[in-house]
């Protein structure tokens, strides 16, 4: 049974619609794993810390005891620093959609992003031809549906995911109207 954009668009937020099953887009190997399996979950654990006055590790154990902002960073430097980045051009959006999570998702907690982080930044952004933000583009287009990438985790997180996923059925509906509408013309 397949589902219409219709019906997926009225389902959508209920739960119902599941991603068909495809591999992951990991771009960056390992720095990409973290980004889409560890990184939400750390950036909860530090925002839960900071907003109590002891240190925790979130709900359900997620994140690492007296895990701060500065620690965050180093982890993150430690996946970059020595290694060397080869990315298919199919997949340079994707990866530098990972880099621009990682630089936003650290400012975001205070963190500072480590120099490696900040050359790949501007490395990705020019050979994409972007600015070093992270855009509309990036978070909606260029994040894949089946793989995708949030800040956030839990309920919150399903609902930024479903966010992201509404808007992308939203902006395949306008290009399959546009291309519609070209052709009449």
């Amino acid at each position: 049974m397949s589902i219409t954009v219709i019906d997926a668009a009225t389902t959508l937020f209920t739960g119902e619609v599941k991603p068909a099953p495809t591999a992951k887009i990991r771009p960056l190997g390992a720095l990409s794993d973290f980004v889409v399996e560890q990184f939400p979950d750390r950036i909860a654990a530090i925002r839960l810390s900071q907003s109590n006055a002891g240190q925790q590790t979130g709900p359900f154990g997620l994140g690492r005891k007296n895990d701060t902002p500065e620690k965050l960073a180093a982890y993150v430097e430690g996946l970059i620093v020595g290694k060397m980045f080869s990315v298919l051009s199919e997949h340079r959006h994707v990866a530098r959609l990972d880099l621009m999570m990682l630089d936003a998702g650290l400012r975001a907690i205070g963190a500072a992003p480590g120099m490696g982080l900040q050359i790949l930044v501007d490395d990705a952004s020019r050979g994409t031809g972007q600015q070093p933000i992270l855009s509309y583009q990036d978070i909606i287009i260029d994040n894949p549906p089946a793989d995708l990438r949030t800040f956030t985790n839990g309920v919150i997180g399903k609902q930024e995911a479903d966010f992201y996923l509404g808007h992308q059925m939203i902006e395949s509906c306008l290009w399959h109207g546009h291309r519609a509408s070209a052709t009449i013309h």
